[in-house]
């Protein structure tokens, strides 16, 4: 399998993405805790709604309450103008089509419109009931992809600031300090999705 590689544009420095990753945000992430994990919360959210929506979503709807981690194929990172560019490398994703008919497309409860845009999940096992990782992608210029999961720090391997040219290793960064009162995730081994 192919190793997929995605971009991150984030005004946090190295140090701190090494300690936390890129983690759903507080009220996006109490939003797939009380639905009862990512699955069911993409099973509430997507149900009846058609794939002009999920784009426009996927493209506009920047919000911290919303339980999404936008990534992007092209390293402009859909037009992002901040501090640093990150580069996730993921050896193990599968890209599945959100095609007409598909059986996840109807387990998710999408529905169908004459001139839709292309969708594809992303997924770290073919069977969707089974993934931890899961993204939804949007086949059109940035190839922006949006990650209903924490994307931990040990898949986050370059950065560089905007105005740099050449990517430096995250390998080389220490991590900051944990901060007092706040739950550094990645110590508990395993990232719970479900």
């Amino acid at each position: 399998m192919p190793k997929t590689v995605l971009y991150r544009g984030d005004t946090r420095k190295p140090e701190v993405i090494k300690r936390d990753g890129f983690a759903l945000h507080g009220g996006g992430a109490a939003a797939v805790r009380a639905a009862g994990g990512t699955l069911q919360y993409l099973k509430n959210t997507l149900k009846g709604t058609n794939p002009q929506d999920i784009q426009r979503w996927i493209i506009n709807g920047r919000n911290w309450d919303r339980p999404t981690v936008s990534t992007a194929y092209d390293p402009g990172c859909g037009g992002y103008d901040g501090d640093y560019i990150y580069v996730i490398e993921f050896a193990n994703l599968y890209e599945v089509a959100l095609s007409r008919g598909s059986t996840i497309r109807g387990t998710l409860g999408i529905m169908e419109q004459r001139g839709e845009p292309e969708l594809f999940l992303l997924m770290d096992n073919m069977i969707l009931e089974h993934s931890r990782m899961i993204a939804i992608g949007l086949n059109v210029g940035t190839k922006e992809v949006s990650f209903f999961t924490d994307i931990p720090s040990a898949n986050i391997t370059w950065y560089r600031t905007k105005s740099q040219v050449k990517f430096s290793p995250m390998r080389d960064v220490q991590p900051a300090p944990a901060q007092v009162g706040r739950l550094n995730p990645q110590a508990f081994g395993k990232w719970q999705s479900r």
